[in-house]
């Protein structure tokens, strides 16, 4: 390979949080500029069933359980990472009153 980059994996909890919020931050604001109206059950629905969803994907079917502690704590920190831009997004559009009911 010519190019390369290099890939930081985070070290700490601390680290990927903090690294999830910067992520999180931009993402949230392409999307609700993206659009001229969220309709606030989907907020509701990524918010809660989606989550659920997808933590149930991780830790069940894909079998992150059998990782013992570091399954759940790594399935716990995808899910908080959705659940975060969902949250941004929100607040953002209420901000913005691009919010319908």
């Amino acid at each position: 390979m010519h190019n390369y980059f290099v890939h930081h994996i985070p070290q700490s909890i601390d680290e990927l949080i903090l690294k999830t919020l910067k992520y999180t931050t931009v993402e949230a604001l392409q999307y609700v500029e993206g659009k001229d109206k969220l309709l606030f059950r989907e907020i509701k629905y990524r918010l809660t069933r989606r989550s659920v969803k997808l933590f149930w994907k991780l830790y069940v079917k894909k079998k992150g359980y059998k990782d013992r502690m570091y399954g759940l704590v790594w399935c716990i920190l995808n899910v908080i990472g959705p659940q975060i831009r969902w949250l941004k997004i929100w607040e953002k559009a209420l901000k913005e009153k691009k919010i319908e009911e």
